[in-house]
This record gives C-alpha cells, structure tokens and sequence, in this order.
C-alpha cells in the first residue's frame, strides 16, 4: 500500500498527552519540516516499526551466523572421520596386499598350495 493509498483510507485516531508533550511534539514537526503533527507521529510510528523489525532481522541474521559456525564445525567433524574413513580403508588395501604378498611367498616357499590351510604345519613330516 504506497502512502497515497493511506491518505484514502485514513481514520481519525485520538491520542492524549499533556499539553507539554502536545508543544514537544509540534516543535518536532517544525524542526523536521513535517506538515502536520499527524504526519509527524505517522512517520514515528513507521520508524519504530521498522527499527524493531530491523532488530528481530539482525537477531535471525545472528543466529543464522551462529548456525553457520556450527554447520562448519560440524562440517570439519565430518571431514576427520572421513579421513579415518579412509586411513581405514587404506588400511584394508594394505592388509590384502600383505595378504596376496604372504600368499606369494608361501608359495615361493613351499609350491604351489591353494590356501594358507594347506600350509604343512611346523609338526608335521611333511617338512
């Protein structure tokens, strides 16, 4: 609604204050060059609402703030236990490479076995 719609469908509100408060208001419409008192308090009301509407804005952009802070912490978290992820994984390429490297030698060792099973044992004659 622009401001030339409100001067259509304006109503009369009354508000009371002590005469001293009534000429405040008045050498306030002076020194701002408003037209009116009306206009005066018009504009004051706009500007207490947009001030508090700017504040509760500032407390959500806060908070949102704090929110990213978290999500970046909880973002780094996340990218250490990837890391561990990983190392663990690496960890298993490894151990299947020492396996098949083990695995070779045994056969290197003893001819062709098909498992480490069929290894003879330290006991057995067949050494």
């Amino acid at each position: 609604m622009t401001d030339a719609d409100d001067e259509n469908e304006r109503v009369q509100i009354t508000v009371w204050v002590d005469e001293d408060k009534r000429d405040k208001w008045d050498e306030y419409t002076d020194e701002l060059g408003f037209e009116s008192r009306g206009a005066l308090i018009r504009n004051a009301v706009r500007y207490f609402y947009f001030s508090q509407t700017q504040a509760e804005g500032q407390r959500i952009l806060n908070r949102l703030d704090t929110m990213e802070e978290r999500d970046k912490r909880t973002e780094s978290k996340l990218d250490s236990v990837k890391i561990d992820q990983l190392e663990e994984t690496d960890i298993d390429i490894i151990a299947a490479e020492v396996e098949h490297a083990v695995a070779s030698e045994i056969k290197r060792i003893f001819g062709d076995v098909d498992s480490i099973e069929d290894i003879p044992s330290p006991q057995s004659d067949d050494l």
